[in-house]
């Protein structure tokens, strides 16, 4: 008998296009179009890898000049990605539009950085596309470091020692990782910061999880520097290093920390 030609893959993400023009209001996260019931398992297709778009939060639209700056090095590098600032009362529409059995958890954390974290997970559960907080810049495009990827992508935020930041994220819509992250956000809720919501509460689901569905990128090319070498203190001075390095980096973190009050504003920010 003839072989016959298998139907076609049903699309099942289709990634929603969102544009902020700088200045312009950013469109209600109810506006964001329907997607299909999350599933763990999905078939993938070419619109189910990683869409170029780049999400970043912040209280308000009013960003600190550092992190203007850092925010422009990406957008200037990357003509053809979207960039999206969430702010705060963004964050909780999206939770009580498209999360509500969240929202409960959401509104009695104990602190405002669990929460931040929590929708970090969101946007790219219900978007997709990369996450980076507005301390890194941009050393060289992104290229196609993210083409063709349809895994959960993360990167130690060491050089010597295997610890994922929540800090760079990237993932095609509705991936199971982030699902797997999603369910378990209530049961360490009582948890300090880092193990309720943070890098060791990732780094916990990642290392218990299939690693078929998820995979580290190189370290320098994401994160340059760990929190505890601090080589570079300006924009400037991480391009030089980074073009006597043979690291390639990407990205660039600052580790400002500004959740942690303790730890006072960085070097970065006053250099900047």
């Amino acid at each position: 008998p003839t072989p016959t030609t298998p139907a076609p893959t049903t699309t099942l993400f289709r990634t929603p296009k969102i544009v902020q023009p700088e200045g312009a209001p950013t469109p209600s996260s109810a506006s964001l179009p329907s997607l299909p019931p999350p599933t763990t398992h999905y078939t993938t297709t070419a619109e189910n890898r990683i869409p170029k778009i780049v999400h970043q939060s912040w209280k308000s639209r009013d960003l600190p000049a550092s992190f203007k700056k850092w925010r422009q090095s990406c957008v200037d590098l990357n003509p053809d990605w979207e960039f999206r600032v969430w702010t705060d009362k963004e964050n909780r529409d999206l939770v009580k539009d498209h999360y509500p059995h969240l929202l409960k958890l959401y509104d009695t954390y104990d602190v405002n950085i669990k929460r931040i974290d929590m929708v970090r997970y969101l946007y790219l559960h219900k978007v997709g596309g990369v996450y980076i907080d507005l301390d890194f810049a941009c050393l060289a495009p992104f290229g196609d470091l993210f083409e063709g990827k349809e895994k959960f992508l993360v990167a130690s935020q060491f050089p010597d020692r295997i610890d994922y930041a929540n800090a760079f994220m990237a993932s095609p819509p509705s991936h199971w990782i982030l699902e797997k992250l999603m369910d378990n956000l209530e049961a360490n809720k009582k948890k300090q910061v880092l193990a309720a919501t943070g890098p060791s509460f990732l780094s916990g689901i990642l290392k218990s999880s299939d690693p078929e569905g998820w995979e580290k990128l190189p370290m320098r090319r994401i994160y340059f520097q760990s929190w505890r070498e601090h080589l570079c203190n300006s924009l400037e001075n991480c391009k030089k290093i980074n073009s006597k390095k043979t690291w390639n980096g990407i990205l660039v973190s600052f580790w400002t920390a500004t959740w942690d009050k303790k730890r006072g504003k960085s070097k970065a920010m006053n250099n900047e």
